[in-house]
């Protein structure tokens, strides 16, 4: 992160600008907040002849509580030129978070606006020992006193100007709207407002082919030929007719719908953005940056005109929407389906994941497994799942909502109380005239813990599956093997279940059925033939004796081992897999004896790369692991497993 990038969001926000006030040390400047005109931040630089580059730091007046919740981040610590314990340091680079930079600096906008407007005019003596010694700040004009400053003092108004010719009048009548009073960007919008209904429906057809940037535009940034030029592009552009123009014409555009000017009312101006969205930007027009605050404008607008949450939502980014719904089904994965569960975790975990052979092998079942994982984690007791949750993704909170406030829009009445649920995750309130914002925070999250967890379940389905491709073991997850195994374990369980017929006998007539049985049979028998049946009974229950009531010799014996057609001594129940043949099964032997196979390979027309797969394959439901490498000259054994293999091949080699 840079200075320029904390610059460029204070702009675009909340309007502040950088302010090199001194001439003789560009190295320094300043944020102003044009509503209160106290300083923001300090912003340094100090070029560093050693490493050759530019070191940059700012002091940021964020206030006690959010200063303490960086403090642990190496980017930050003491202020370095400003003293109290509401400054912050903050040392810009690739390590500094772009994000909790930009959250501090809301934190001391709205601490600045909340306090009394009062400004000291002179400058803070530098603080001593600091790392940051290059230049101390130059003094501005030595004022002892503090002076408080009244919005409601006199400005002098310039004389009214004179009729000019050749500029259209109603030009003239709306430059003369504008009211003159002391800066501020309220007073901005308000004239924006003004100027803007009065010139509603006014067109002109004088095209304007220069350039013009400017930030925030408004009418009274723009010269007469740009007014009409403007007014031109906008006359055809209502009427159909979409044709590029400089990119702060078109918010001049924007900013016109958001204040209602053009448009019947707040249905119709969210269905003329959405045309300029088509029409214009579908076209490529405008800068990178419109359509992503064109879609925060319009979902913002939908908020503060009190549409419905479903109408809301249309305008939402999309990342936004699969942020929350992605946190919604994590909270509650027992009420989705273990797809949705999976890209849930997907969506936190990284693009890696559906790639893994463990989906692309096996869709279904890997989705089973990635969702039981979560579910499982989650479901150590409610409190403790609650604990997980909330370690990974912190609690819902509430921050501080500033709608259409990167935009020229006059709001003068405060909105009504009311509270709007977009969804579980993400709901907007106002009290007081002031908006907040429900949400779980990115900055909240620990998406280190939560890949980590879900980078060993993937190792171990991995293994599980015998997919191939095998991760390495972390020893920072080690704390996700129990709850992994434990759904491995389950899934192994259940896999064994459904592989079992189902044979369903019914017991109920048995006992009427041999009762029958028994009554037909005696009916028909003779006399002689009972008592053959009963010796019959008799035989059996003398072979039935166990083998302790024949004594120890008449207890048969068993060959403890039978012999191969290459004359190899095997185990009478052999571990060896099936379809291992005995040439494979000698090479493996001669390998083990640490004998060169090469020449028998060759006989065989072998090739040692096929032979490594065959028995690597073949041994994997006894060993769990690859038992032989091919280095692309030689096979050898992994010695972690020798004594496995040995075992299985009855003893030795």
């Amino acid at each position: 992160m840079e200075l320029s990038d904390l610059a460029s969001y204070a702009a675009e926000k909340y309007h502040l600008t950088e302010d090199h006030q001194w001439h003789d040390f560009p190295n320094l400047s300043v944020l102003t907040d044009p509503e209160t005109g106290k300083w923001i931040a300090l912003l340094m630089r100090q070029w560093d002849t050693d490493s050759g580059t530019e070191l940059q730091f700012c002091d940021l007046k964020c206030g006690a509580e959010a200063r303490t919740s960086v403090w642990s981040r190496d980017w930050a610590f003491p202020p370095l030129r400003m003293k109290g314990s509401a400054w912050i340091g903050i040392r810009m680079g690739r390590s500094t978070d772009s994000e909790a930079v930009f959250r501090l600096l809301d934190s001391a906008v709205r601490i600045g606006r909340e306090q009394r407007f009062t400004l000291t005019l002179g400058m803070p003596k530098p603080q001593e020992n600091t790392a940051y010694q290059s230049t101390a700040i130059p003094p501005r004009k030595e004022v002892s006193r503090e002076i408080e400053i009244s919005y409601e003092k006199e400005i002098t108004v310039p004389e009214e100007r004179p009729i000019r010719p050749g500029v259209p009048e109603k030009i003239q009548e709306m430059q003369r709207l504008y009211e003159y009073g002391l800066p501020g960007f309220q007073q901005k919008c308000r004239n924006f407002y003004l100027q803007g209904k009065f010139m509603e429906d006014y067109e002109d057809d004088q095209p304007y082919a220069g350039d013009f940037q400017q930030y925030f535009p408004c009418y009274h940034d723009l010269s007469v030929r740009q007014l009409r030029g403007y007014f031109t592009w906008r006359t055809r552009f209502r009427k159909g007719e979409a044709l590029e123009t400089p990119a702060s014409f078109a918010y001049l555009y924007l900013y016109e719908l958001l204040n209602g000017i053009g448009a019947e009312d707040p249905s119709d101006v969210l269905l003329k953005l959405s045309v300029f969205e088509q029409e214009y930007l579908g076209r490529g027009f405008g800068d990178p940056s419109m359509k992503k605050n064109l879609r925060r404008w319009m979902l913002e607008y939908a908020v503060v005109h009190d549409f419905p949450p479903e109408e809301i939502e249309k305008y939402a980014e999309k990342d936004q929407l699969s942020h929350d719904q992605a946190i919604q089904i994590l909270q509650k994965p027992e009420e989705a389906e273990d797809s949705e569960v999976f890209f849930a975790i997907s969506y936190f975990a990284g693009g890696s994941l559906p790639k893994s052979p463990v989906i692309l092998n096996a869709p279904s079942k890997g989705f089973r497994l990635f969702a039981q994982a979560w579910r499982m984690l989650l479901s150590e007791g409610q409190k403790e799942s609650r604990r997980h949750f909330t370690q990974f993704f912190g609690k819902l909170g509430s921050y501080p909502w500033h709608p259409l406030g990167n935009a020229l829009v006059w709001m003068p009445e405060k909105h009504a109380e009311c509270i709007i649920e977009l969804n579980e995750c993400r709901i907007y309130r106002c009290k007081n005239g002031n908006w907040t914002e429900e949400r779980y925070d990115p900055l909240s999250f620990d998406k280190k813990r939560f890949q980590g967890f879900f980078h060993e379940a993937d190792r171990a389905f991995r293994k599980y599956l015998k997919t191939g491709s095998y991760l390495r073991e972390k020893p920072e997850e080690a704390w996700a093997v129990p709850i992994i195994q434990a759904v491995i374990e389950a899934d192994r369980k259940e896999t064994e279940r459904l592989s079992r017929p189902e044979i369903t006998i019914d017991f109920s007539g048995l006992s009427r059925i041999r009762a029958d049985a028994e009554t037909t049979r005696d009916s028909l028998l003779t006399e002689e033939e009972m008592r053959a049946e009963e010796r019959e009974t008799a035989a059996v229950s003398e072979e039935m004796r166990t083998p302790e009531e024949f004594g120890e010799a008449s207890v048969p014996e068993f060959s403890e081992t039978l012999r191969t057609e290459d004359s190899e001594l095997l185990p009478a129940f052999s571990l060896i897999p099936e379809g291992v043949d005995s040439g494979d099964l000698q090479v493996l032997r001669m390998l083990l004896r640490g004998e060169d196979p090469s020449e028998v390979l060759r006989d065989r027309h072998r090739m040692p790369s096929l032979l490594a797969d065959s028995l690597n394959e073949a041994f994997f439901d006894r060993i769990g692991d690859n038992i032989l490498e091919y280095d692309g000259e030689s096979l050898f054994i992994i010695e972690d497993y020798r004594e496995d293999l040995l075992g299985i091949l009855g003893g030795s080699a």
